[in-house]
């Protein structure tokens, strides 16, 4: 049996007796509000790269925007974060509109001396929350915002599917910025 009433629903199971003999169950599934948001100028560095061309503009605003989807849609992920009661269906696009060139050395192994190409984008978001108060800078920096997660980011998306080797120099990024912010101190 199903019975609704405003967001939330609850299904019966009669046939499910974890608790013992005739006890059945029942779960309560409750609806979750989307949000829009969009936000432009935000920024990421990318070390050990010149310049991209359009295509390349193009190639990289796919493969992050299907990280960041995949990294808000798979449950091991949110579950090992703690995000997963916070937000969920996320789908993101992403449109490159500028980039400026680094001015120095782009070659060195160490990130940390390397000038970056700076990317600068528009990036369009859509996703359910059960948070009212989730912060939306939050949400788009998460996924960048340890090693760990950036490693992930460069090699099983960036690297991963760049079959004209375009970006096989990239060494590191930095998280996604919003406007007015600097790169935090414990990047690279």
């Amino acid at each position: 049996s199903v019975g609704i009433y405003g967001d939330r629903a609850i299904v019966g199971a009669p046939s499910n007796d974890d608790k013992g003999d005739g006890s059945g169950s029942a779960y309560v599934f409750t609806s979750l509000p989307t949000v829009s948001m969009r936000f432009t100028f935000l920024e990421m560095d990318l070390f050990g790269l010149i310049s991209i061309g359009i295509s390349d503009q193009e190639y990289y605003a796919e493969e992050t925007a299907s990280y960041i989807n995949s990294f808000y849609n798979d449950d091991t992920t949110l579950q090992q974060t703690g995000l997963q009661l916070i937000v969920s269906n996320v789908m993101t696009l992403i449109q490159v509109t500028d980039q400026t060139l680094p001015f120095g050395s782009t070659s060195r192994v160490d990130c940390s001396v390397i000038d970056p190409l700076t990317l600068t984008f528009t990036l369009e978001m859509k996703y359910a929350t059960g948070v009212s108060d989730v912060n939306f800078g939050d949400i788009i920096t998460y996924p960048f915002s340890t090693e760990q997660f950036q490693q992930r980011y460069i090699d099983d998306y960036i690297k991963a599917n760049d079959i004209f080797g375009e970006f096989e120099s990239l060494q590191c990024v930095s998280e996604i910025r919003l406007p007015g912010w600097t790169l935090p101190s414990h990047l690279p």
